[in-house]
């Protein structure tokens, strides 16, 4: 599975708090899905999408 997460780029959020964000998602993600890959990236809105492949 991959999960994709858009933040709007006008949120006033530094590297370092996505970059904490990822790590903490990831954890408690990865508990029930291992093999989940997670993406966190700045855009010009919010969003989120979800892949999966067998």
């Amino acid at each position: 599975m991959r999960l994709n997460i858009i933040l709007d780029k006008e949120q006033k959020m530094s590297q370092t708090m996505i970059n904490s964000f990822e790590a903490e998602l990831a954890s408690k993600i990865h508990e029930s899905f291992p093999a989940t890959k997670i993406s966190i990236k700045k855009g010009t809105t919010t969003g989120m999408n979800s892949l999966v492949s067998k």
